[in-house]
């Protein structure tokens, strides 16, 4: 094994253009999330009602070729974290420490979920549906492009914004690889 910064290094020895090579590899996984998308979010979906109550750690085993060219092996669902030598422990242990960081575990308030439920009950009964009426669920990354304002974003809309720019922030060694300004136009339309 080798820490991410050392291959990259030995690549630049060997003359290898690295940033060339890491942007096909993230195009590779970003393709990969493309296509599993639905079955994650039914998967997401099922597991809770909030999707900041819960996440999964993919692992992407990516060849690379004699022509410098990424081919993705496999996508873990559970890629395992037990340690083998003192350098696994030393990754696998950071890795542990940015997951539990950026996920940004938020504390789950009873009270609060059981008077929610209670007022979508209501709601049903008194025949008001508040999922047709939510600006925010038929939004997406290109309607964000439109706005001209935050005014004109609803409640919702800020609440995503900001916990994507906190996650951001509580990243560690992760990378965002999508979307970005580079990206976003080449890959929002598949998702």
């Amino acid at each position: 094994k080798w820490m991410l910064h050392a291959y990259k290094g030995k690549l630049r020895e060997l003359g290898v253009n690295v940033v060339s090579l890491f942007e096909r590899i993230k195009d590779v996984i970003i393709k990969a999330c493309i296509a599993a998308e639905p079955q994650i979010y039914n998967s997401l979906t099922r597991a809770t009602k909030h999707k900041n109550l819960c996440f999964e750690l993919y692992g992407f085993d990516i060849l690379v070729d004699e022509s410098f060219k990424p081919w993705l092996l496999e996508v873990n669902v559970m890629p395992s974290l037990s340690s083998s030598s003192p350098l696994d422990k030393q990754i696998k242990t950071t890795l542990l420490s940015d997951v539990f960081n950026i996920v940004g575990v938020i504390p789950y308030n009873r009270k609060k979920y059981l008077k929610d439920e209670e007022g979508k009950k209501a709601n049903y009964f008194l025949g008001i549906d508040t999922k047709k009426n939510s600006p925010y669920k038929n939004k997406n990354i290109h309607d964000l492009k439109s706005i001209e304002s935050f005014a004109d974003l609803s409640e919702e809309d800020l609440d995503v914004l900001l916990n994507s720019e906190e996650e951001y922030y509580r990243r560690g060694n992760f990378e965002r690889i999508y979307p970005t300004s580079k990206n976003i136009d080449k890959y929002s339309k598949f998702f």
